[in-house]
């Protein structure tokens, strides 16, 4: 009996920035590079709507924004960026 062996060379590649458009809105995900989330949120006609939340390295939220037409409404201070609570 006869086998073949195929070996094949594996390429993993880092993902950052992730964004899916439909029409003018555009859902955003950038990462760091250790693969963990480092915001989140959403660009109508490229310009910031709604909530943004960000996190440190460590996957721990630490700030959200309130945006309205770019303009930040509001920001809130989740964790100081140890990770630990405030």
């Amino acid at each position: 009996m006869k086998y073949i062996v195929l070996i094949a060379g594996i390429t993993i590649a880092n993902v950052t920035n992730f964004e899916v458009t439909n029409n003018d809105t555009t859902h955003i995900q950038t990462y760091y590079n250790n693969g963990n989330i480092q915001s989140k949120g959403v660009k109508i006609y490229n310009i910031k709507e709604g909530e943004w939340t960000y996190y440190t390295a460590k996957g721990f939220p630490y700030k959200i924004e309130i945006y309205r037409t770019g303009r930040l409404l509001k920001s809130l201070n989740l964790r100081d960026y140890s990770g630990s609570s405030k």
